[in-house]
């Protein structure tokens, strides 16, 4: 826990941040201090030196930057004095002041990037709605770091999402802070959730590329009225690009596309690769979803009565030919899998993985026949 007077010192850069130092109004007022002094020093050295204006103000310019050539100085009492106080006890107060505000300005700027208060004003970006692992502990943080950091992996990976920048919606990392890995990987955070106010406008819904939102819970169906709420939030502010949304419950998917949801997944804590599915591939996590299901098509494992020997576009025209589903990948007599081996050369599979539809499994026995097994 940093020491009380860390706290204080950090709050009161914040608030003198965001009292004008954002909008750039305090270093203007610096800087018109900085010229109203020169003016005055120049034109004290005019009056009390009998310097010309040129000669008055390149010996104020050479004494407000410390460097002091000695080619003109102030002979009098009076200039003196007055170099005293306009150049040493103004001028150069003015310059520490600005370097010192300077800092501040990116000490506040580093810490509400950090803690989730910067407006980031992105555009084309991925919006993450939502916490993965809800929790304030350390390990429901990790957890949720590691399921972001595999999510932006995925999509950064494809080729056309590489410089895609990504923003998270979510309260979860406000008090500790956006971790390093994340970061490192271009993700940035916003503090709040849908519904607290401006929050929603300060991810700009209205610019994205795509949206995901995150189902608040895995098993419990009631987190998809909050889903549902988020969705229409963004539709109302704005956004017009795809919107993925996790349901928990497979009734309430029509109600979340009714209500502006382009995809509705089921939530996946331990698998965000197919969410990056949904992102880059649009379609592809309806594919993969029902794999994972007995309804409708499912991946089977046909185990063949000996090794079948031959090049791997004979195994797909042959089941395909037959109408008996679709061939994806093998195993050998290692038990070593294969998917979707586009190569060439003969294969040597002792199985065969493929998706096959309900009404296709009573044609499954007829597989190793069609291979001449």
């Amino acid at each position: 826990m940093p020491h009380p007077l860390l706290l204080h010192i950090r709050k009161r850069r914040l608030r003198r941040y965001r009292k004008g130092y954002v909008d750039g109004r305090g270093h203007l007022r610096l800087a018109l201090a900085f010229v109203l002094v020169l003016a005055a020093h120049t034109g004290a050295m005019v009056a009390l030196e009998g310097m010309s204006v040129m000669d008055g103000f390149w010996l104020t310019a050479t004494t407000a930057t410390t460097v002091g050539y000695g080619d003109l100085s102030a002979k009098t009492t009076a200039g003196r004095l007055a170099t005293v106080v306009l150049m040493y006890g103004c001028g150069i107060f003015i310059l520490a002041k600005a370097v010192n505000d300077w800092f501040d300005v990116k000490t506040a700027k580093a810490e509400r990037k950090l803690h989730g208060s910067w407006d980031w004003n992105m555009h084309d970006h991925l919006l993450v709605i939502g916490n993965p692992n809800p929790g304030e502990d350390r390990q429901s943080l990790e957890r949720a770091a590691d399921f972001f950091a595999r999510l932006a992996a995925q999509v950064h990976a494809d080729p056309r999402w590489t410089d895609t920048p990504i923003l998270l919606l979510t309260p979860m990392f406000a008090a500790a802070g956006l971790p390093p890995r994340l970061r490192e990987l271009g993700i940035a955070h916003y503090d709040g959730s849908p519904t607290a106010r401006g929050a929603l406008e300060a991810v700009h819904p209205d610019r994205i590329r795509v949206a995901i939102v995150l189902a608040h819970s895995e098993v419990d169906s009631a987190s998809d009225a909050v889903t549902f709420d988020t969705v229409d939030r963004l539709r109302r502010a704005g956004c017009t690009a795809p919107v993925i949304a996790e349901c928990v419950d497979d009734g309430n998917a029509p109600r979340l596309r009714a209500a502006g949801a382009s995809s509705v997944v089921r939530p996946m804590r331990g698998y965000p690769e197919m969410l990056a599915r949904s992102v880059v591939a649009p379609g592809a996590e309806h594919i993969i979803s029902t794999l994972f299901t007995a309804e409708g098509d499912e991946c089977n494992r046909v185990d063949l009565p000996r090794t079948w020997n031959g090049p791997w576009r004979e195994v797909c025209r042959a089941l395909i030919d037959a109408g008996i589903g679709t061939p994806i990948g093998y195993a050998d007599g290692n038990g070593q899998v294969f998917a979707n081996p586009v190569r060439t050369g003969d294969i040597h599979a002792d199985a065969l993985f493929v998706i096959i539809h309900d009404d296709q499994e009573q044609d499954v026995p007829r597989i190793p026949s069609l291979l001449g097994l």
